[in-house]
C-alpha cells in the first residue's frame, strides 16, 4: 500500500496534530488512515487537530459509517477538544460530513467542518493559550510509525515525558496494579493483577499457529483459575491469526468466556487495518453467544488499562452513554 496517500504532522507545544490527504484514496486506504489518525491522537495525547480532505474523493456509505462508528469508539477516551475538518467544494464531501456526524451522535469533543485550512486552524486556536505552532515547530509522522516510535518522537521533543503519557516505567506503575508473572515466554507474557481481579495478555512478536493456541489456552485456563473479572489483551505486536485460528479462537472462547466471570475485555490493537476489523468480528461472533461482558478497544494500554480499573459507577455511567 503506498505510504504518500496522508501527510501526518505533529506540534508538541501545541498538542496539536494536522493531517492532509494527498490524493483520491481507495476504501482500504480512506480506513486506514483514518485509525492511523485516530492511533496519532491517543498516543501523542492531541488536544487540537485538523484533517484536511480536499484531495480525496467523497467516501462510500460503507466508508462513512466505518467511520463514525470508529470515531464514536476510538476517541472517547482521548484528550482530543476540538477537531476540524477542511472540506472542498464538492457537494459530496459536504453530503458525507453531515452523514458521518450524524451516525456519530454526540461526541465528546468540538467538530466542525471549514472550507479553508485558515479557517480550520483560527477556530482551533481559538480562545486557547498561545499562538498557532510555526512550521519549524512540527515533527513529521510517518504512517508506519508504531506506539513506540511515535513516544520515541516525543522523548525527542520539547514535551517531558510527564505531560506526554509516553507510557514510561513510571506513569506504567501509577495505573497497573501489583503482579504475579502466569507465563512468560518470547512470544507472550500472562500476568495476575489479583488484588484487581485483572488478567493482562500482552503478545510479544508475530506467532506461528501453535504458539498463538497455546497462549490463548493459557490465558484461558488463568482466567478461570483465578477468576478473574477484567481481562485486557494488548495485539499491537501479534500477527493476523488464520481463518482456521480464527475459528478455534471463537469456538475456544466462547466455552471458556461462559464458564468465566469475566466482565470487562479491553483489546489493545495496533494500527493495521485488517487487525483492527479482525478484532471487531471476533468479538461480535462471541457477542452473538449472548456473552454479557463489556468490551472496549484502544490504541494505546494506558488507555484500556485507565478503563478497567474505573469504580462500578462510573463505568456504568461510561456504558450508558455508548
Amino acid at each position: 500500500m503506498s505510504q504518500e496517500f496522508l501527510t501526518l504532522r505533529f506540534s508538541p507545544s501545541g498538542k496539536y496534530l494536522s493531517a492532509k490527504w494527498q490524493r483520491p484514496v481507495s476504501s482500504e486506504e480512506y480506513r486506514q488512515g483514518i485509525r492511523m489518525i485516530a492511533f496519532c491522537i491517543a498516543t501523542l495525547k492531541v488536544q487540537l487537530a485538523s484533517i484536511d480532505f480536499r484531495k480525496t474523493g467523497a467516501p462510500s456509505l460503507k466508508d462513512q459509517c466505518c467511520t463514525a462508528e470508529f470515531l464514536r469508539q476510538a476517541l472517547k477516551n482521548t484528550d482530543l477538544r476540538r477537531s476540524a475538518r477542511v472540506l472542498s467544494g464538492q457537494d459530496a464531501h459536504w453530503q458525507a460530513y453531515r452523514q458521518i456526524m450524524e451516525e456519530a451522535g454526540t461526541l465528546p469533543y468540538q467538530a466542525k467542518a471549514f472550507s479553508s485550512p485558515d479557517q480550520a486552524q483560527s477556530w482551533l486556536f481559538e480562545g486557547q493559550e498561545g499562538c498557532p505552532p510555526v512550521a519549524e515547530s512540527f515533527i513529521d509522522i510517518p504512517l508506519s510509525h508504531s506506539a513506540t516510535d511515535l513516544r520515541k518522537l516525543l522523548r525527542n521533543s520539547t514535551l517531558p515525558d510527564s505531560e506526554a503519557g509516553t507510557g514510561s516505567a513510571e506513569s506504567e506503575a501509577k495505573t497497573a496494579p501489583a503482579n504475579h508473572i502466569l507465563c512468560s515466554t518470547d512470544f507472550v507474557e500472562i500476568n495476575l493483577h489479583e488484588q484487581a481481579r485483572l488478567l493482562s495478555v500482552r503478545w510479544l512478536r508475530p506467532v506461528k499457529s501453535h504458539e498463538y493456541r497455546h497462549g490463548i489456552t493459557e490465558a484461558g485456563c488463568a482466567l478461570l483459575r483465578h477468576g478473574a473479572e477484567r481481562l485486557l489483551v494488548n495485539n499491537q505486536r501479534i500477527s493476523l491469526p488464520t481463518l482456521d485460528d480464527q475459528r478455534w479462537l471463537t469456538d475456544t472462547c466462547s466455552r471458556v468466556l461462559s464458564r468465566s466471570r469475566l466482565q470487562q475485555l479491553a483489546v489493545v490493537y495496533s494500527s493495521n487495518i485488517m487487525q483492527q476489523m479482525t478484532s471487531e468480528a471476533l468479538d461480535a461472533k462471541l457477542k452473538a453467544t449472548n456473552l454479557s461482558y463489556q468490551t472496549q478497544f484502544f490504541l494505546t494500554e494506558e488507555e484500556a488499562m485507565e478503563w478497567l480499573m474505573m469504580p462500578k459507577e462510573a463505568l456504568q455511567l461510561h456504558h450508558q452513554r455508548r
